[in-house]
């Protein structure tokens, strides 16, 4: 096992997306227009709150999957599997609490002068569709981050984010550039990831049929994954508010703009996320129960 290795896996998959986003974003508007791609960037950054619905279980499945390292594979399976059930109820309600809340949300941040209201309401039932597959999306990518299968995750992560940062192109060219159309093909694309994500997951953890785990593990994971929503309850309000009051104060055109430069200033923090995805299994070794090891072997997992 090795962190450096891992960590450059990790910054290529990340990389490659970014280079795909790059090409892709002078050809968007000019398909679809500077309005309807900051309106896309909107439903992008309502979205990016609903990820608060994926509780942190992505991170828990990759710290409870490396702690299983050496048990059985019945107790994996069983562990993962509960999981994916918690990710799929929460991003449920999290759908459910998307078609509520996003109709005011977008309309306030088009500040009423957006000529494609309509298309705005009819994207919201398709966006929340978005949110238990990627609920899901994050458990099954965590499971593989457990079994420190990096090259595998990322050669899943980085195909699907280019194929999901060109789909809306392809779609917007055959079949119109409305919004509905462009998150149709976003769903297409997530569900094949997800699907894809189960058939690495059944190799490699492995996934047996499916059954759930005993109650004491599912307290477990929603546990530690409330401590990391805890970060994620604040990072995307900071991260994604001056876009929405942008919007509000001035168009869509406005925050369409915008986004170019913060994309690619944002891929800054390519490098310390990559590395801390590689420490999340090497760093097992710290669970807060085990007993102490001495510091030499500590520094063991540090094999680069």
């Amino acid at each position: 096992m090795s962190i450096a290795r891992n960590t450059a896996y990790n910054l290529i998959g990340s990389a490659i997306p970014l280079v795909a986003s790059l090409i892709t974003v002078p050809i968007y508007l000019s398909v679809i227009g500077l309005e309807r791609y900051g309106l896309l960037a909107i439903c992008w950054v309502v979205l990016g709150y609903m990820e608060v619905f994926e509780f942190g279980l992505g991170t828990a499945t990759a710290q409870h999957v490396a702690l299983l390292k050496n048990s059985g594979r019945e107790i994996r399976s069983e562990t993962v599997w509960g999981s994916l059930v918690l990710s799929l109820l929460l991003g449920t309600a999290g759908a459910l609490l998307l078609v509520g809340l996003a109709p005011p949300v977008l309309h306030a941040a088009m500040n009423q002068k957006s000529a494609f209201a309509q298309e705005v309401a009819d994207s919201i039932i398709w966006l929340s569709l978005l949110v238990p597959l990627t609920t899901c999306y994050s458990a099954l990518s965590g499971a593989l981050q457990g079994r420190e299968e990096f090259l595998r995750l990322n050669l899943i992560n980085g195909s699907g984010a280019t194929i999901l940062a060109v789909a809306p192109l392809v779609a917007a060219v055959f079949f119109g550039p409305q919004l509905p159309v462009l998150i149709i093909s976003l769903i297409i694309v997530r569900l094949t990831s997800v699907t894809v994500f189960l058939i690495a997951c059944r190799r490699t953890v492995p996934l047996l049929p499916p059954n759930l785990p005993p109650r004491s593990v599912l307290r477990s994971l929603l546990t530690f994954g409330g401590w990391v929503t805890g970060e994620s309850l604040f990072a995307p309000v900071l991260l994604s508010a001056e876009k929405v009051a942008l919007g509000w104060l001035q168009t869509a055109t406005a925050v369409s703009l915008y986004m170019i430069p913060f994309n690619i200033l944002s891929r800054l923090l390519l490098l310390p996320q990559s590395l801390a995805s590689a420490l999340i299994p090497a760093l097992r070794a710290w669970e807060p129960l085990q007993p102490m090891k001495p510091l030499a072997m500590r520094f063991e997992i540090l094999n680069c």
